[in-house]
């Protein structure tokens, strides 16, 4: 009986020292969404706003041409028979699609509250946007409020990975160990009737 609890001495030391390295790991990880985020609100601002000039640039053309907008604009293209006028009219629409998605996006990110940001960052995120952060991105350590509040919601998620972790190894080892039990060659109950 003593050398079974001496055995498990290393096995619970592995354990505490493994659920803490997650908890830090969590937290570390966690704790960088808001600087992430931060960098993100940037990067997508400035795609609005090289968008919105790319508008402005399509309804310079339309008054020029003495039309009202950018949607008369690309009305007329798109009734020429010229394909490429055509492609232009759809460029029109698609490039004033951009600003008013990129737009909504950043508003509702930025608007969001804390405890609701990261919810809406991930429903709102543009894919190329939040690689091309993820590039650049160099991780911090923020002592802010939200920031924290991360870390902390790290700490759980760190904690649940090792708990499922932990509980997928300990299911292996029974799974092994009633297989050797088993022996080879040997019947179950059910395959021996």
């Amino acid at each position: 009986m003593a050398i079974s609890r001496l055995a498990r001495l290393p096995i619970a030391a592995v354990d505490g020292l493994l659920d803490r390295v997650f908890s830090v790991a969590g937290a570390l990880t966690l704790a960088q969404a808001p600087a992430f985020m931060a960098h993100y609100i940037q990067r997508l601002a400035g795609h609005l706003s090289e968008a919105e000039r790319g508008v402005a640039q399509w309804l310079a053309i339309a008054r020029k041409a003495g039309l009202a907008d950018v949607v008369q604009l690309a009305a007329r293209y798109r009734s020429s028979p010229n394909t490429e006028v055509i492609e232009a009219g759809n460029k029109c629409l698609a490039d004033m699609q951009r600003v008013e998605e990129l737009r909504a996006a950043l508003n509702a990110i930025k608007e969001a509250p804390v405890w609701r940001r990261g919810v809406e960052f991930l429903v709102n995120m543009d894919r190329d946007i939040a690689a091309g952060t993820l590039k650049d991105f160099q991780p911090n350590l923020p002592m802010t409020l939200e920031s924290i509040l991360y870390a902390l919601l790290g700490i759980v998620a760190g904690l649940a990975v090792y708990t499922v972790f932990k509980a997928l190894i300990k299911l292996t080892g029974r799974l092994v160990a009633a297989a050797s039990h088993q022996g080879p060659g040997k019947k179950t109950g059910k395959e021996a009737g």
